[in-house]
């Protein structure tokens, strides 16, 4: 996937700002990972990653989100409010 894409989405999720906290405290960083039981975060830590306000490793989760890694799992692009597919 190109990176415009992936840019919308983090500037539409936190306005580009990796401290971001938003849903009353519940979505965190860059890609605005949900701490919600349905929440992103939750696969974010499991498949390696350790800090949701590190811009590097919420981008990198997101392209490997977009390039289909996780689809089985029913994790997919469509789980940020703001994809517009």
């Amino acid at each position: 996937m190109p990176a415009g894409p992936l840019i919308a989405l983090a500037v539409c999720e936190s306005r580009l700002d990796a401290g971001a906290t938003g849903d009353y405290g519940r979505s965190h960083g860059l890609m605005q990972l949900n701490d919600r039981a349905t929440g992103l975060i939750w696969h974010f830590y499991a498949v390696g990653y350790t800090d949701a306000y590190d811009a590097d490793q919420a981008a990198d989760y997101v392209a490997r989100v977009a390039a289909g890694e996780w689809r089985r799992e029913g994790v997919t692009l469509w789980r940020w409010s703001c994809y517009r597919g």
